[in-house]
């Protein structure tokens, strides 16, 4: 009886061996995991010290660190390349009595305090208008995400109407007001129906815009009654063929087109139609021909 408990225990000590074999396996194979999907360049959140909120950006770092499972030498060194302007120089110099990351969140902390300045962010958000994006969704979306800077707690109908508010244009501001969005992302949604159309100061300041060569275009299609060029009215001609009409010659009628200031044998159309007429060259040929 004795030798047969003794097997008995002896087989649940080796299954146990084997079982505690088997949890350290897995335990060393979970550590290596951890630490090999960590992806070779990794793009961390970069830290502007005019725009980063440095207490945010402190703990997105702390994710990675810990999903990856970082050492805090590799966390810091990791980081480096990620911080701008000032920040930069700040890290450049950084030399604390141990580089560990608990002591870089201190100093970075000290230097980059955590701004709230609730006046400059709300007047930011709501200053920003629909003129200033490309579409209404790329509007709701920025102005949203610099609401949620503020940090002030907003429920989505006051995100709606403060989003809602700031678009340009009365139908689509409407439209936005009384569409019975219950959320943020519904609005997005809705804004995503309307094309956004540039305003006509953007499009006449386009290199390439049409609106441009409206002004040529036209020009050409202009006469003058006084020197039968083109690209002038005859009130800006300089030319000095004919006498500038004075207000006592107001009343001089052309039978032929019809258009007060010149007399008929001084008309251009007349002359045009009889060059036409025999085959000879009107007042735009000449023009277009250097004469």
């Amino acid at each position: 009886m004795a030798k047969e408990l003794a097997k008995s225990l002896g087989a649940i000590a080796s299954i146990l061996e084997n079982l505690q074999r088997k949890v350290d396996d897995n335990g060393t194979q979970s550590s290596a995991a951890v630490i090999q999907k960590t992806p070779i360049s990794l793009a961390l959140p970069s830290f502007d010290p005019d725009s980063t909120d440095s207490h945010v950006w402190l703990q997105k770092i702390e994710g990675y660190k810990n999903e990856f499972g970082w050492s805090d030498r590799e966390t810091v060194s990791r980081i480096g390349p990620f911080l701008l302007k000032s920040a930069q120089g700040w890290f450049s110099v950084w030399q604390p009595t141990e580089e560990t990351w608990e002591n870089f969140k201190i100093d970075f902390s000290v230097s980059f305090p955590k701004q709230k300045n609730l006046g400059k962010l709300l007047s930011e958000a709501v200053g920003y208008h629909s003129s200033e994006a490309c579409s209404y969704v790329e509007y709701a979306r920025v102005t949203l995400e610099k609401l949620k800077r503020t940090r002030a707690g907003w429920v989505d109908l006051d995100l709606i109407e403060i989003i809602a508010h700031s678009i340009d244009g009365a139908v689509v501001r409407t439209a936005a007001y009384n569409c019975g969005a219950s959320s943020v992302s519904d609005l997005i949604a809705f804004l995503a129906n309307y094309i956004k159309v540039p305003s006509f100061d953007k499009m006449s300041t386009h290199p390439n815009s049409q609106s441009d060569d409206l002004p040529r275009k036209n020009s050409k299609q202009i006469s003058c009654y006084s020197c039968g060029k083109i690209g002038h009215f005859s009130r800006e001609c300089k030319s000095k063929a004919f006498p500038i009409h004075s207000n006592t010659d107001a009343k001089t009628f052309c039978r032929y087109c019809k258009k007060p200031g010149h007399e008929i044998s001084h008309c251009f159309r007349r002359q045009d139609k009889r060059a036409r007429d025999s085959g000879g060259e009107t007042s735009v040929d000449k023009k277009f021909k250097g004469e």
